[in-house]
């Protein structure tokens, strides 16, 4: 073979490769697309829940759900060690990728249910309240 042929042999597959890696691209944004329209228009997430990231649960905020990624704002929590009580002391910026969604563990909390409507009145045989004493109260009491 002279260096023409070679040529000619390595310009015909160089076009063969470009044409695949090309179509591998074009296969990779259409798929990306699909789960950004599939996470763009449901109803499990929407701008402004909070959730819980990752395994460490980070109490976060979804700021924007965009086509190609989704915004949230992660809360930095510390308690104050004098009072015990939690507060936000800062926050960060954190985009993910719609496709990366899938892999990412995401709570969502659900909202707290008034138990009241169960409760069983003071007259009743079977309940164990003792004239309105907490479980916590009457341990107490027995302990002492």
């Amino acid at each position: 073979m002279n260096e023409a042929q070679i040529e000619q042999f390595i310009g015909g597959q160089i076009w063969w490769i470009i044409g695949l890696a090309s179509l591998f691209l074009v296969r990779n944004l259409i798929e990306s697309a699909i789960q950004s329209l599939l996470l763009f228009f449901g109803s499990d997430f929407d701008a402004d829940n909070i959730v819980f990231l990752g395994d460490d649960r980070t109490p976060s905020r979804i700021i924007r759900i965009g086509l190609w990624k989704t915004t949230f704002f992660c809360y930095d929590v510390k308690v104050d060690e004098y009072t015990g009580k939690a507060f936000i002391s800062g926050g960060c910026k954190r985009v993910v990728q719609n496709s990366q969604l899938a892999t990412l563990k995401i709570d969502k909390p659900l909202e707290n249910i008034d138990l009241s409507t169960y409760d069983r009145p003071m007259k009743d045989p079977d309940c164990r309240r003792e004239n309105g004493k907490r479980y916590e109260d009457r341990r107490r009491q027995n302990d002492e």
